[in-house]
């Protein structure tokens, strides 16, 4: 229930009052990044300040390093306290469940400056770009209070020899980009630093506008060919939202929404790895994640492919079997991969998951599930594919450009436990022309009506066992 305000000036107050009132605190801290409210129903919290509690909602000390033995339940009111610039601060709250970090600062985030102090708008009425690159460059950690902010140019996160955040105030705060970004950017964000100067980007969402009565992905330009994105535009293949090369590794990206995206979040080149994301919501028209060739071993956690920000005419373009959530390439030449790539909790709506990585790393996917047409993996290549708790519920009786559910053209697959969902007519569910694809264990309901069988196996090595199979189908249960 709580949410960050705006950035304070000074040394300030603490104020009284209940942490359900529509504004429990007032401005407190020259360096404190965010004031906090609480739109939701009362919760006790307890707020700590430079590693000492200062005040609890009853008083109760509270060690900072075991907050799950916050008591539930207090009372909602706490005393006047004043903070001193630089004060590192964590606000706790506790209800029904476990308790939760609901704000917090620490070595990365106090003392960070603020975009609106460098001149950005937060209306959206004039272009931020200026101010967020000036904020970048001093080094420091850059916050964006909530507000909509217009961006026509490209943002550099890190390489100014600090490992540096750019985070926002979550939903926020949106970084907006319409046709007057700069034609020569090759992304919105770019990532930049090495090791333990690597760069993080959180809490924030970046909008990308598209003409509302936008139908098909053939209209659709770059910024340089003169895409437009008002009504009746082309529509817009905008550069990435974020990206990175081989000159970045280990960053992190937490807890950020893309919506109307052409692409996503993208590795353009080199042998990266070490990285971290998690919390991602993602709606891109032609690609949402593009992992390259891996040094070492990264993690992709709680991702939600979805039509985020797309009115509803676009989502025919989402929709039309050209758009991926997930691919896997290789970007280094030669590439020289170590590591793997370990995803879980994955759900993608209408999208394809890619795998084509002749040199690249071993990758791993646990928790995945496929939702509704061309819902999808295609195996094109890799050194080696584990699946484990793969669940589907596609359909591939819409329209002719309908894909099969599971296809391997190469390398070697494996899935451990599945559970389908088949309707189809225009495709076989499962489609095998190279490669190895093994399936052990799980089950397959459904109906499929004319000729498709549910199994097509024209090459390559097929097994399954441990199977079963609950049909309705008017074509062969399998082929080859």
């Amino acid at each position: 229930p709580f949410t960050s305000l705006f950035t304070p000036t000074g040394t300030a107050t603490l104020a009284v009052g209940p942490v359900s009132s529509a504004v429990a605190f007032a401005s407190f801290g020259s360096n404190l990044t965010a004031v906090i409210r609480n739109d939701g129903p009362s919760r006790a919290f307890v707020v700590i300040g430079n590693s000492s509690v200062v005040a609890t909602s009853t008083g109760i000390p509270v060690d900072p390093g075991n907050v799950v033995g916050f008591p539930q339940g207090l009372a909602t009111t706490i005393a006047a306290i004043t903070l001193a610039n630089n004060a590192a601060v964590l606000v706790i709250e506790s209800g029904t469940g476990d308790p939760e970090i609901v704000y917090a600062t620490s070595a990365g985030t106090a003392g960070a400056v603020s975009v609106i102090t460098y001149g950005a708008d937060p209306t959206g009425l004039v272009d931020s770009a200026p101010a967020f690159q000036a904020a970048l460059a001093t080094g420091s950690n850059v916050f964006a209070p909530a507000g909509r902010y217009l961006l026509t140019k490209s943002l550099t996160v890190g390489g100014a020899g600090t490992a540096q955040w750019l985070f926002g105030a979550g939903l926020a705060t949106t970084l907006y980009v319409d046709d007057t970004f700069d034609t020569a950017a090759s992304q919105i964000i770019a990532l930049v630093g090495l090791e333990s100067l690597a760069p993080r980007v959180m809490d924030l969402a970046i909008q990308f506008t598209q003409p509302i009565d936008a139908t098909s992905r053939a209209t659709f330009q770059t910024l340089a060919a003169g895409g437009t994105s008002g009504l009746g535009g082309t529509g817009v293949k905008y550069p990435p939202a974020i990206a990175w090369t081989g000159t970045c590794n280990r960053f992190h990206l937490y807890r950020i929404q893309l919506q109307n995206a052409w692409d996503g979040i993208v590795q353009l080149s080199g042998n990266s790895g070490g990285w971290t994301m998690a919390d991602l919501e993602i709606g891109a028209y032609n690609q949402g994640i593009v992992v390259g060739t891996n040094l070492d071993f990264s993690r992709i956690d709680r991702v939600e492919f979805w039509v985020y920000g797309m009115a509803v005419p676009n989502r025919a373009i989402y929709f039309d079997g050209a758009t991926y959530a997930m691919r896997f390439l290789d970007t280094a030449s030669p590439a020289i991969a170590s590591g793997s790539v370990s995803s879980s909790n994955i759900q993608v709506f209408c999208g394809a998951i890619s795998i084509n990585q002749l040199l690249g790393s071993y990758i791993f996917f646990t928790n995945l599930m496929l939702d509704n047409d061309n819902a999808r993996i295609e195996h094109v290549n890799s050194v080696g594919t584990k699946i484990t708790n793969l669940y589907s519920s596609c359909t591939i009786s819409g329209p002719s450009s309908a894909k099969p559910t599971i296809s391997v053209s190469g390398g070697h697959l494996m899935i451990v436990n599945y559970t389908g969902q088949a309707f189809g007519v225009q495709a076989p569910g499962i489609l095998v022309s190279s490669g190895w694809l093994q399936m052990i264990g799980g089950d397959i309901t459904g109906y499929t009506a004319g000729a498709q069988p549910l199994i097509h196996v024209i090459g390559g090595f097929f097994a399954m066992s441990n199977f079963r199979f609950a049909m309705n189908s008017a074509g062969p249960l399998w082929t080859s």
